[in-house]
């Protein structure tokens, strides 16, 4: 329908711009022009200025419209190539927890295991589920996402306690990798109320702490908020392994990563911050990240406030 639209303006341009030159200029030239022999030469060369003039605009119309396809193209093929490393990605990380799952659940069945070893083989069959849960989880809210079927439920919230709730949700984790997590509350523990998706705010938290602490293998990390101009700043900082200056942007898009190698020793399905950015746009605010690669990335998100 769309080549068919242009086609049929391509022929409506040609046909008015060619009435209007022949009618006009026929009309002015034979006012002004008495002898027959010049009104010819005249008439060839309008001729060939028409001719010249819709060329040259042909041209443009054309090339214009090839650099359109060519662009739609580029992004097709791009696409294409995420969606694969996408998938490629959802399957190491749902086939990586059952296979550890399944393993575990086979050595429990040696009747010589200790009770600390058997202890052990649970805590990691928990980690596998845990993990299991969230790809199932991050692909059915890119789903409910990519389907528009998300609708806030805005209440009073406190933030702190939602900051709260979101360290105590990645506590082990913290632990694990031998993180500090530092809360900056420039009102100390007062409660932060705004009118906001409570749920929703706190899949955005944790989904940017998850992060930080994924790319993060010593240091610190900050989980705090600023207030300035009627806007709401909630940030986390890092000191992971930091983000090249050219892939900030595009670490927010769907089915992108800023490493999708298999090989790459951060493995995830890459949902986590495109979820985020949807969340936080579906609730009137706005993400960014800044980062320098080696020093660690820094993630906002801002919010306006009465």
């Amino acid at each position: 329908m769309k080549k068919l639209s242009f086609e049929l303006r391509i022929t409506v341009f040609y046909l008015l711009l060619g009435g209007l030159w022949i009618a006009f200029s026929d009309t002015f030239f034979n006012t002004i022009i008495d002898d027959e022999d010049v009104l010819v030469v005249v008439q060839m060369v309008k001729g060939w200025i028409y001719v010249l003039v819709t060329g040259v605009l042909f041209y443009i119309i054309l090339r214009r419209h090839i650099m359109k396809l060519r662009q739609a193209e580029q992004k097709a093929i791009e696409s294409d190539r995420l969606k694969s490393a996408f998938l490629a990605n959802i399957s190491h990380e749902v086939r990586t927890p059952m296979n550890g799952i399944l393993g575990f659940l086979d050595m429990l069945k040696d009747p010589d295991l200790s009770t600390e070893t058997k202890r052990d083989y649970i805590e990691l069959l928990e980690r596998s589920g845990y993990r299991l849960i969230t790809v199932m989880t991050d692909i059915l809210d890119i789903s409910a996402i990519q389907s528009e079927t998300v609708n806030p439920e805005k209440r009073t919230t406190d933030v702190i306690q939602i900051f709260e709730e979101s360290a105590d949700f990645y506590k082990s984790d913290l632990e694990t990798k031998g993180l500090k997590l530092n809360f900056i509350k420039p009102y100390g523990d007062s409660p932060l109320l705004i009118e906001t998706d409570e749920k929703l705010l706190k899949k955005i938290i944790c989904k940017l702490l998850g992060n930080s602490i994924k790319f993060s293998d010593k240091g610190e990390i900050d989980l705090g908020y600023e207030i300035n101009a009627g806007l709401l700043t909630i940030y986390v900082r890092d000191n992971g392994i930091g983000i090249q200056k050219e892939k900030l942007e595009a670490i927010f898009n769907k089915f992108e990563q800023a490493d999708t190698r298999l090989s790459s020793p951060y493995q995830g399905a890459g949902l986590g911050l495109s979820i985020a950015k949807a969340y936080v746009h579906i609730l009137g605010g706005d993400i960014w990240a800044e980062s320098e690669p080696g020093r660690g990335s820094s993630f906002y998100v801002s919010f306006p406030v009465p």
